[in-house]
């Protein structure tokens, strides 16, 4: 095993060091908090030579979406409209020319799971190795119908996939031990188990640490699953990916064949991404669906910023 990763972290508030970059990279779905740290920073003298908007909302002509993307166009950002394929996504940051930028600050707050690894993987092979990476936590989240049970990100069908990049080195049939960050979802978990073979199952209760409700809808949402004989309950902050680094850098042996599923919040993903580009004995698979809710959330409750070596 490495030794665990010493990090940091801070409020957006308290942090000067993201008001300057060469490229700022935000995503964009319509939610409040994926445009927070943009606008706070543009309004407290924030300057960046470049600007990139990763756009879930192309067929979106709401006058609030416009707004936001105006405004940024505005300031000299470029829009790029997110493929769904995962080659073409790869495809689609190519056209963005990280290599050239001397700093680079990455809002995640609104960028799927699958994009997160997907990106950082790419910087990784181009040999970007420095990122402040920004998210923000919203206030609350959007339960439409029934209390606790109801919040749901897809609504299309659910096929597991692997992650490009991050599928071992060796055979990967039956890994010794599959991680499940666990969320809202419990069919989410339940297609991880249902299409994934291994020998001891970790369930990770992470929703979030900050409000003590949420962690109770995870542990409803996923009961059938916690049932399930033979599984270990572990626990990790739902905001600090440096945490999750830790916890996977202290349990998973050299050599062991790992089997990750980041089914939580994105710095859950992130830390989950951070150890899996330095393990090649980690395969990562995510439940992909064809059509997601853009908006699952509403107003902010607070925004850190990570300082990651890749």
């Amino acid at each position: 095993m490495n030794s665990s990763r010493i990090y940091s972290m801070s409020r957006l508030e308290q942090n000067g060091d993201v008001k300057n970059a060469a490229l700022f990279l935000l995503a964009y779905d319509g939610e409040e908090r994926a445009y927070y740290s943009w606008k706070y920073l543009n309004e407290n003298s924030g300057c960046y030579d470049n600007v990139a908007v990763l756009s879930y909302v192309k067929k979106d002509q709401s006058t609030v979406v416009q707004n936001v993307l105006d405004s940024i166009k505005h300031a000299g950002g470029i829009v790029y409209d997110v493929p769904d394929e995962q080659d073409q996504f790869i495809a689609c940051i190519k056209e963005i020319k990280f290599a050239d930028m001397s700093s680079i600050i990455i809002d995640i707050s609104s960028l799927r799971t699958m994009h997160i690894f997907l990106l950082l993987k790419y910087l990784k092979l181009i040999e970007i190795h420095s990122l402040r990476v920004i998210n923000t936590i919203p206030f609350d989240y959007i339960f439409k119908d029934e209390p606790f049970t109801s919040y749901k990100s897809y609504t299309g069908d659910l096929v597991l996939e692997e992650i490009m990049g991050f599928g071992g080195v060796v055979d990967m049939s039956q890994e010794d031990a599959l991680y499940i960050f666990m969320g809202f979802e419990g069919a989410l978990s339940l297609k991880v188990v249902e299409d994934t073979t291994y020998k001891s199952l970790y369930l990770v209760n992470t929703i979030p640490s900050y409000y003590q409700k949420y962690k109770d809808i995870s542990v409803i949402n996923n009961y059938s699953l916690l049932n399930l004989k033979r599984n270990r309950i572990l626990y990790a902050p739902a905001d600090n990916p440096f945490e999750v680094y830790n916890i996977l850098d202290n349990r998973i042996e050299e050599g062991d064949l790992v089997c990750i599923a980041p089914l939580s919040t994105k710095p859950i993903s992130l830390g989950a991404c951070l150890y899996a580009l330095e393990h090649e004995n980690v395969r990562v698979v995510y439940p992909f669906s064809n059509k997601y809710n853009n908006v699952k959330s509403h107003d902010v409750y607070i925004s850190y910023v990570y300082n990651i070596e890749i």
